[in-house]
């Protein structure tokens, strides 16, 4: 798993950028953090583009999506606060 500025790093090229780039391909990354990525290269000027996938549900699942959803609501707001 990598964080947000490990990501940020290889999106910004930045230092350490190579190592995540080795790591990168085989990586996971939670949504949480994904929406940090996604908030501050957009704050950056990075154009984000949404691109269709192809969803397999496969039960029985343990995440929740209104448990996920609210958790990530929350972690976004105080991103937005923080910064």
């Amino acid at each position: 798993m990598v964080d947000a500025s490990a990501v940020l790093a290889w999106l910004f090229k930045e230092r350490g950028e190579n190592a995540v780039d080795k790591v990168l391909p085989f990586a996971v990354l939670s949504a949480v953090n994904l929406a940090e990525v996604l908030y501050r290269a957009r704050k950056q000027g990075v154009r984000i583009v949404e691109v269709p996938v192809v969803w397999r549900n496969s039960s029985p699942t343990k995440v929740s999506a209104v448990r996920s959803s609210l958790d990530m609501l929350k972690h976004v707001i105080r991103l937005r606060f923080r910064v």
